[in-house]
Order: structure tokens, then sequence, then C-alpha cells
């Protein structure tokens, strides 16, 4: 077992120093003796308190490190809502893809399909969270019909042949509002935080490095015709390549938020998130949204030039 290994200390009547700074984001604490008091045990036996600590640790063999905390910025703290409504542009799809400038910006758009085109998931090493590589078999030459699509994967920050892989979510959104259409990039954090279910769950063990990107879980699906307030990063391959996916750093799933910031956009309430260049029945539970455009869906998904029908639930 790990804690075989493990040195534990414990301190007994120490003395916490705080120093440096008068306000609370400077301060700085450590822990030293207490003259003639503190005493200094290790690797104690038969206490209640250091069982209880060493059963908190990890079973694996993955070392432990110190992670300094972040100073709180109290001065310059930002709630969410002054984020979303007052420090933030608001744009709708139609200003974003005309913009000529890097930018953050905020977007209310409803999320129309799942570009499966390029999956939507990814490998990471399970140790650094990063993107795994794939490189070659060593049966990839000996000409194994079997073997020869067969491959390994290499951890380039962690150095490592063959790391333990962890499926984390890519996201690309097709979304949509009353004036155009484009693409959001979601990671992983921020497709928790809209499907409150992580990867692995959906992807079950990682046995084949073959996958059907067309093949999305119907948690994905159930996305397509919600709503949500995004902030996206205009980069400048945007507007000087004309990317039209643009990736996401916040999202709002709160509905009182997401009314009041339409609301807020359309005072008179006689503008709706869906009118305009489709159709919708919003008093019925469930209706037909008809995109005018290029894009076309099937099941669902996303594709280019197919089915140009999309059927959604509306929720209360």
């Amino acid at each position: 077992m790990r804690y075989e290994n493990t040195v534990i200390c414990v301190l007994r009547f120490g003395k916490i120093k705080i120093w440096k700074g008068n306000f609370v984001m400077f301060y700085e604490r450590s822990v030293s003796n207490a003259y003639n008091v503190s005493d200094v045990t290790v690797n104690p036996e038969n206490i209640a308190e250091v069982q209880a600590f060493i059963r908190l640790l990890p079973k694996d063999d993955l070392k432990l490190s110190i992670v300094d905390s972040k100073p709180l910025a109290l001065a310059n703290a930002v709630s969410e809502k002054d984020d979303f409504f007052v420090h933030t542009p608001r744009k709708t799809i139609a200003e974003v893809l005309e913009s000529r400038q890097v930018e953050k910006c905020i977007v209310m758009a409803t999320i129309a399909g799942i570009d499966s085109d390029m999956g939507w998931y990814y490998l990471s090493c399970k140790v650094c969270a990063k993107k795994v590589i794939t490189v070659p078999s060593d049966n990839y030459d000996d000409g194994d019909e079997h073997d020869v699509l067969a491959c390994n994967y290499y951890c380039p920050k962690c150095k490592t042949n063959s790391p333990k892989l962890l499926p984390r979510y890519k996201l690309h959104l097709v979304v949509l509002d009353n004036t155009k259409d484009c693409k959001f990039l979601l990671f992983d954090n921020l497709a928790l935080q809209l499907l409150r279910q992580p990867c692995i769950e959906l992807t079950g063990p990682i046995t084949d490095e073959i996958q059907d990107p067309d093949v999305l879980p119907p948690i994905l699906n159930d996305l397509k015709g919600k709503t949500f307030l995004f902030k996206i990063q205009i980069e400048k391959e945007n507007f000087v390549y004309k990317h039209d996916t643009f990736k996401v750093l916040k999202i709002i799933t709160n509905l009182g938020m997401i009314n009041e910031f339409e609301a807020a956009q359309s005072p008179t309430g006689s503008e709706n998130m869906l009118s305009g260049t489709f159709s919708t029945q919003s008093d019925a539970p469930e209706g037909s949204l008809m995109i005018q455009g290029e894009l076309g869906y099937k099941n669902g998904v996303y594709h280019k030039g197919q089915e140009r029908e999309v059927r959604k639930k509306w929720l209360e």
C-alpha cells in the first residue's frame, strides 16, 4: 500500500505565524515550534487522527504535490453576473462573425446540434490532463491487416509511453440566434457544467482506438434546443482566416439570468430568441425548428448537406 512508504509527521502545540502585508490577499502563513512546548512525532502509532489521515491518502502511485494557493484579488473581484451583464460586451452571432478584432463577448444562443465530424471527446493523460498523441505500434510494418490500424499513446508532457488514459469532452456545438449560426467549442470543464456527468461514464473503458464520431450518447442530443449565455473568445484566426468556431470561456445555465439577459436585449418582450430566419411552435410541448441555410441535421447530429429539420423539446 502507498502509506507503508509514507512518512507521517505530527506537530503538536505548534505556532502559526502570519506575516507580510496588511491585506488578506497578501497574508502568508507558516508553522513553527513554540519554545519548550512543541512536540514532534514521526510515524506515530495508535492515534486516531493519524489513522484517519492515512485513510484519506490516495492508494495509487501518484506523487502528492504542493500547490500554491492563488491570492484573493478582492479589489478586482467581479461577480459572474457583472461579468456577463456589465463588463463584457454582448453581441449577436452576426456581430461576432463581422468582428475584426480580438476580444471577448457575451452571446445568447440556442444549441441546434452537435458537429460530430471531429468527434465529441479526446483522450488525455490521466496524470497531467494533457492530450495524448498516437504513435504507430510495433506491428505496423509487419503487414498484419488486423494490427495495421493499431496504435500506442504517448504523453508529450509527462514524456511517457502508454500513459493511463482518461477521455475528456471536446464538443463542437452548432449554435444559432435570430441573426446567424456558427460553432462554439466547449472543453471538458464547461461540458461537465452542462451535462453533469464525466466523459468516461459515456465512453466506458477505452479499449478501441477506432471510434465512430457519428455515434452520440443520448445525453448529448438532449442539449439540442436549449438556450444558454456564452462568454466566447474571438481570435485573430476567426476574422483573418474566417474560422467560424469560437472557444467558449464561460457559460451561464441559470434560467433567471438568461431571462433577465433576454429582457435587457428586448425590453418590450416583442422579440424572441427563436424568431427570424426559422419558424418555431413555442406554444406546444414539442416543436419543429427549421433552419434556412447550409446547415443540415440527421437524428439530432449536425451534418453538412443533409436533413434541414431539427426536432427539439421545449423545457419549462
